[in-house]
């Protein structure tokens, strides 16, 4: 196990940093994708994955064949970014154009999970998480289809979280539009795979 202190502080904006795990949870609770970090002889690999958290209790699955099985079982510190883009500032100024969002770096080590009933759990929630209601309208994965797949809970050491709001640095009094154009991520109109009556559950997605 490591020795060396996880230097989590936010360095430039420190105004736009948080701690607060209240903080964390909203952010987590907001999306399902990150991206993850971890080093194996001296490469470093980033892998997006899908997550599910259950307030601070945040959860990874992979293969038991993959390379990030065997860092996950290491005790090995991981870092898990999450990005919610909100929106696009434009500024008359190119160099005041930027990014509203929400951004949260996680480090934390993998325990492994084992017992069906919990595993279960975790992929309701995922599922869940995804399409609401999925879960009660479709086959729950077997004994057997679970032994293939590795759940990890991971152990928050420590976090911070970065988030961007409001206009450029400074509204200028030229003639030249400035603003936010917000970001919103929506489902589109399903794609049907074969010849079925469209559930409820998916049709609430659209609205």
């Amino acid at each position: 196990m490591s020795s060396r202190r996880i230097d989590s502080e936010v360095k430039r904006y420190a105004s736009r940093a948080r701690y607060n795990l209240t903080d964390l949870v909203q952010i987590l609770n907001s999306n399902f994708i990150c991206s993850v970090g971890f080093s194996m002889d001296e490469i470093t690999y980033i892998d997006p994955m899908i997550y599910v958290n259950d307030g601070e209790n945040l959860f990874l699955h992979c293969s038991p064949e993959s390379r990030i099985y065997k860092v996950l079982n290491s005790d090995k510190i991981i870092t898990i970014s999450v990005l919610n883009i909100r929106g696009v500032v434009l500024h008359s100024k190119i160099s005041n154009n930027s990014i509203n969002y929400e951004s949260a770096i996680i480090y934390g080590r993998g325990h492994e999970i084992k017992e069906m009933e919990e595993k279960i759990r975790i992929f309701r929630l995922l599922t869940d998480r995804i399409i609401s209601g999925r879960w009660d309208d479709a086959e729950i994965p077997s004994s057997e289809e679970l032994s293939r797949v590795a759940v990890f809970r991971i152990g928050i050491v420590d976090f911070s979280l970065k988030v961007r709001d409001g206009f450029g640095m400074e509204i200028t009094h030229n003639s030249i539009w400035e603003g936010v154009i917000p970001i919103e991520l929506r489902y589109g109109e399903p794609i049907p795979a074969k010849e079925s009556s469209l559930p409820e559950y998916i049709k609430n997605k659209l609205v």
